[in-house]
């Protein structure tokens, strides 16, 4: 889901609306926020709700809205026609996250242990679960081959190539066993702004503007090349006061 409730239910509008469609099972790929932050309302609307028992155990843990149902390694649900297959490869981008395989669509929805193509580092580590992350998704790539769609937790879809990029990028970092903080301590270089792109008149030289966000916000700049409110604050002259999500 979206992270808030407000913006679930904006999204579960839109597929009412415009694809004529009912939102009935949710099957979130974690515990983070950007995954199941609509859990609650999807819960007062009677969407059933399927999770890994990590997830529910991670959920319970941290006092967060609980999946209703909770199952361990694999499951196979029936939604219409289609059999819908959640598996749990092992660790990556957190313990508990699983994918998602449609058969009959040959789509896998690969969630934030698959980056997307204009990815150029791993996300946030904060969960990360690094030693058994190449494993899992090689894990992945072994058991659905077929897969023509690759869907990641953020940025554009794609075929297998994402779980490729994904081991290159394991493989091409900083990280080893012990090595999130040595990932954060090597973050990426600062986007120059040239004295041309500044806009020296702007209506908003001095003023204060607030930024929410995840990744944009994030000041030791762990997979981004451009925090957008330090790039506006130089491009713009505003006074930004930053508030991660």
């Amino acid at each position: 889901t979206p992270s808030t409730n407000d913006r679930t239910a904006l999204l579960t509008d839109w597929i009412q609306k415009h694809l004529h469609a009912k939102l009935t099972t949710f099957i979130p790929n974690h515990w983070h926020g950007d995954c199941m932050g609509g859990l609650s309302y999807l819960k007062k609307k009677g969407v059933k709700s399927y999770a890994n028992k990590m997830t529910v155990d991670i959920a319970r843990k941290k006092n967060l809205p609980l999946p209703e149902y909770g199952f361990t390694d694999s499951l196979t649900i029936k939604l219409g026609d289609m059999n819908i297959h959640c598996y749990y490869p092992g660790g990556g981008h957190s313990t508990d996250n699983i994918v998602v395989w449609i058969p009959s669509e040959k789509i896998l929805f690969g969630g934030c242990m698959v980056k997307d193509m204009g990815a150029t580092g791993l996300g946030n580590l904060s969960d990360a679960v690094i030693s058994e992350w190449p494993s899992t998704i090689t894990k992945v790539m072994a058991r659905y081959p077929d897969a023509q769609w690759v869907i990641p937790g953020h940025g554009a879809f794609g075929g297998k190539e994402l779980l490729l990029h994904t081991l290159d990028l394991l493989k091409n970092s900083s990280i080893n066993n012990n090595g999130i903080r040595s990932a954060m301590q090597q973050p990426a270089s600062k986007v120059a702004i040239t004295e041309s792109e500044k806009t020296l008149d702007s209506q908003w030289k001095g003023k204060r503007v607030a930024f929410l966000g995840d990744s944009m916000t994030d000041k030791r700049r762990v997979g981004t090349t451009c925090i957008y409110w330090e790039y506006l604050a130089e491009l713009l002259g505003v006074d930004p006061h930053v508030y991660g999500i």
